[in-house]
């Protein structure tokens, strides 16, 4: 057992020691869940899934007009945007479904809502999930519900199928 003099040192590695010393579990945990995962899905789904990972854009014309001071913002549309997009995807990879993990930087533009609108892709990284970094399995483990979540709408007729039902005791009001 590691001991700090100071007694901050020690109260922060009694509090968060744990959850380093179980990092490779936890990794080990993820790891399976990612080749269940596809196991599962492997020969029920025709179309590939795609989750949304994170995506993070910037339109420099905007931000060069902030620095510039000007004080009334105009109304978004058209201008143009350069972002980079982190997708899960499982879909076919050779000859069979895996679970993969696609980097890509985008350029596109803003629409009148001031959504991005991405037009041109260039991947950066594209590989299966389970030979990603620890960092990446860590971030994507948290999205692997809602890979299932659009698999089952590839099997379903109408959303409102994949909605749970509400209980009587649970409404607010």
């Amino acid at each position: 057992m590691t001991t700090f003099r100071d007694s901050r040192l020690q109260e922060s590695l009694a509090l968060w020691g744990p959850h380093i010393e179980g990092f490779p579990g936890r990794l080990d945990a993820i790891s399976a869940d990612i080749k269940s995962l596809e196991q599962y899905l492997d020969g029920k789904i025709d179309n590939p899934v795609v989750q949304i990972l994170s995506e993070l854009g910037r339109c420099p014309e905007l931000e060069a007009e902030h620095h510039a001071g000007d004080q009334y913002p105009r109304a978004y549309g058209g201008e143009a945007a350069e972002g980079e997009i982190e997708r899960l995807v499982f879909g076919r990879q050779g000859d069979r479904w895996r679970l993969m993990y696609v980097h890509s930087r985008a350029e596109g533009h803003l629409n009148g809502s001031g959504e991005y609108v991405w037009c041109f892709e260039t991947p950066l990284d594209r590989r299966p999930l389970i030979e990603c970094k620890a960092e990446i399995r860590m971030r994507a483990a948290r999205a692997l519900p809602e890979v299932l979540r659009s698999a089952a709408r590839q099997c379903v007729a109408d959303d409102a199928e994949l909605e749970p039902e509400a209980e009587a005791d649970a409404i607010p009001f």
